[in-house]
C-alpha cells in the first residue's frame, strides 16, 4: 500500500522497491480478477467535497525511474502484467458499457461477474499507466487512449455503486479497494464528480465495520470455513482509506 507518511527507508531503497512491488500487486490483480453500508446519515454534496479535499495524492516525485536491468524475474514478471493489460485494456471500453447499462439492476452474480474485474482492472491498469512501464507496442494502445479507457472504467463502476454496495454485498468492500486505489492512483486525471464518488464508496464501506453490533466473523467450530480471506479482503479498506485520507 502506498503511504504518504515519510518513510523509514533511504530514497534509494524506495525507488529500488517500489517498480517490484507495483509489478507484483498489478499481476496478482490482473490474474486473479462485502457489506452493506452502515446505518449513518448520509452527507450532503458540500460535505464530500470537503471529503474530497481532505484526500492526499501520491506525490509521484518521490520515486525514481522503473529498474530497467536485465533481471529474469523482472523481466517475466513485465512481460506478464503487461499481455494482461493489453487484454484489460481491449476488455475496459465494453465492460464499462455494460455497467452503465446494469446500474442499479444487477441480479445474483451479475456484478460479481463483471464489477468485480472491473474494479481488480481499474487498480492494475491504473498501475501500468503510473509505474513507468506503459508499452505502446506491446499493449495495442496509446496512452492517452488507455488513460481515457481505464478512466471510463472507474466512472462507470463507481457510479453503479449508487449507495447498494452493487448488490453484491458479500464482496463490495474488497472491490471497493481496489477500485478507490486505483482511482487514488490516478487521482490528477480524475474529474470532481467521480474523486466525489470514491470517496462517498470508501467512507460507505468502511463504515460498516464501525456500525454498532457489527461482529467479526470467525470459525464456528462447526465448518471448515475460517472466515480468514473475508476478514483479509475486508480489512483492506481500511488501509485504502487511511493512505487516501491520512
Amino acid at each position: 500500500m502506498l503511504s504518504n507518511e515519510q518513510s523509514t527507508q533511504s530514497a534509494s531503497e524506495t525507488r529500488k522497491r517500489l517498480p517490484r512491488w507495483l509489478l507484483l500487486a498489478a499481476l496478482c490483480t490482473l490474474c486473479v480478477c462485502v457489506s452493506a453500508g452502515a446505518a449513518t446519515s448520509p452527507r450532503s454534496e458540500a460535505e464530500f467535497d470537503k471529503l474530497v479535499d481532505e484526500v492526499s495524492p501520491i506525490d509521484w516525485g518521490r520515486f525514481g525511474e522503473p529498474l530497467r536491468e536485465e533481471d529474469e524475474h523482472y523481466g517475466r514478471c513485465l512481460k506478464m502484467v503487461l499481455n494482461s493489460a493489453r487484454y484489460n485494456f481491449a476488455w475496459a471500453p465494453g465492460a464499462a458499457k455494460r455497467i452503465d447499462e446494469k446500474r442499479g439492476r444487477f441480479r445474483g452474480k451479475e456484478a460479481h461477474n463483471i464489477v468485480r474485474p472491473a474494479c481488480g482492472a481499474s487498480y492494475a491498469l491504473a498501475v501500468v499507466l503510473k509505474a513507468g512501464i506503459f508499452d505502446e507496442k506491446s499493449l495495442g494502445v496509446s496512452e492517452r487512449e488507455g488513460l481515457a479507457r481505464t478512466i471510463r472504467l472507474i466512472e462507470a463502476t463507481a457510479a453503479a455503486h449508487g449507495g447498494k454496495s452493487w448488490e453484491y454485498p458479500w464482496q463490495s468492500t474488497f472491490w471497493a479497494a481496489t477500485l478507490a486505489h486505483g482511482g487514488w492512483i490516478l487521482w490528477d486525471d480524475l474529474d470532481p464528480p467521480t474523486r466525489r464518488k470514491l470517496c462517498e464508496i470508501v467512507e460507505y464501506e468502511a463504515n460498516h465495520f464501525l456500525a454498532p453490533g457489527y461482529r467479526v466473523p470467525y470459525w464456528n467450530g462447526r465448518d471448515g470455513n475460517t472466515r480468514a480471506e473475508e476478514n483479509a479482503w475486508d480489512s483492506m479498506i481500511f488501509q485504502v482509506a487511511c493512505a487516501m485520507m491520512p
